[in-house]
């Protein structure tokens, strides 16, 4: 059983947000836009399990479950610290071996600081007009004035 790694809280701190960016804007099992992709979201803390299903000590707020991470893998959580922060919780063996280490997380980081972007903006009276990946990995917004000019 491989031991969930000690992994620095993200600058998330918005549980719904963070669900769809895990929903639709990062990969799974390489793919973006799993099939049948679930994420869990629970105002109480839950546990994880890891491989053969074995129950973790572990717990979070958020989780994808091992069978949408990946073959051996275990479940992916985020846990809210006390900062109101995210901080994930990827097993050794899904951090190092499969596709959930740094450049992961950093994209999850990115793409989750669109969408709170996006709302802001909205909620401040913009709506967003194009979205377009840059080819240095950055994303262009462009954004009008709702019922306005």
């Amino acid at each position: 059983m491989s031991k969930y790694l000690t992994i620095d809280e993200l600058n998330i701190d918005n549980q719904d947000l963070l669900v769809q960016t895990l929903l639709h804007d990062v990969l799974f099992q390489g793919r973006l836009g799993l099939p049948g992709l679930e994420v869990e979201s629970h105002d109480v803390a839950v546990h994880l399990y890891g491989i053969q299903d074995k129950l973790r000590p572990e717990t979070a707020e958020v989780i994808v479950r091992r069978q949408f991470v990946g073959g051996a893998a275990n479940d992916i959580g985020f846990k809210r610290q006390a900062s109101g922060n995210f901080a994930p919780i990827i097993s050794e063996f899904d951090d190092g071996y499969s596709k959930y280490g740094e450049a992961w997380r950093d994209q999850l980081s990115q793409r989750y600081g669109e969408r709170k972007y996006a709302q802001d903006m909205y909620e401040n009276g913009f709506q967003l007009d194009s979205k377009e990946l840059q080819q240095d990995g950055t994303t262009a917004m462009t954004f009008s004035r709702m019922g306005g000019i």
